[in-house]
């Protein structure tokens, strides 16, 4: 019975530490990504005179733009990113709040910028 306790105990710690890297390595993924972004909302033509606007909608819209095109993967896989669905998902929310603020102009900055970053198959 002991032999059992202590066998199952290890494969919980094996398993916790796996989850656990898997969860590490997304962040790390995330941190990089947000981090790219805000380099490529740079090049949004109206990012000179809006850039703590546009750079707090990148912020904003991040999260769950990177948790909707990122998997963690299983035990025989690595993670996953949809670079294209990211920076789809996140320049669509980023230009509806823009619009939805009367920012026609940055709105259709963003949307230019998703053609210009999301590379056509």
């Amino acid at each position: 019975m002991e032999k059992s306790v202590g066998g199952t105990i290890a494969a919980l710690v094996i398993a916790g530490g796996f989850i656990g890297y898997k969860f590490y390595h997304k962040s790390e993924v995330a941190h990089d990504t947000l981090n790219e972004a805000q380099r490529v909302c740079v090049d949004c033509s109206t990012f000179k005179d809006n850039a703590d606007y546009i750079t707090g909608l990148c912020i904003m819209y991040h999260e769950d733009a990177f948790d909707h095109n990122y998997s963690v993967g299983g035990r025989r896989s690595s993670g996953r990113f949809d670079h294209d669905g990211y920076y789809v998902e996140l320049f669509e929310a980023m230009a509806a709040h823009a619009a939805k603020d009367g920012r026609k102009d940055i709105a259709e900055s963003l949307i230019a910028l998703e053609h210009k970053v999301v590379r056509e198959d």
